[in-house]
């Protein structure tokens, strides 16, 4: 069975050898720290540790260069700071708060269109 029909069978609830064995993309600070742990340094990307890990090539990559911001893009600005973590507004116009120390999941507070009233005044621009 091909990775192909492999994904789609299994997208389709229909029976595969295996599930797909892939990967969404690693955070450096996850890279470095497996490095210390016995990966190779030679694997320093996503497609790298596919072939080392022997698993499925992902579809998360962008092979596009397709820009998907807000035209003009909103002001990115740092909001409110502490030691540890900052609350920033970003290009999207989303404002998040997210660690300073390592990447993560940052935490999503507001969104530039949450009632119609928001989308109408985008639109108006």
């Amino acid at each position: 069975m091909t990775q192909r029909e492999r994904f789609l069978r299994c997208m389709m609830f229909e029976h595969v050898d295996r599930v797909p064995l892939m990967e969404m993309g690693v955070w450096p600070e996850t890279l470095e720290r497996w490095h210390r742990e016995g990966l190779p340094r030679s694997v320093t990307n996503l497609r790298q540790l596919e072939a080392h890990l022997h698993l499925d090539i992902s579809f998360n990559m962008n092979w596009l260069p397709i820009n998907d911001l807000f035209q003009p893009p909103f002001e990115q600005k740092v909001i409110e700071e502490t030691e540890e973590d900052e609350v920033v507004q970003d290009d999207r116009g989303t404002i998040l708060r997210r660690r300073k120390s390592f990447g993560s999941i940052p935490q999503f507070l507001r969104f530039p269109v949450e009632t119609e009233a928001d989308y109408d005044r985008l639109l108006r621009g």
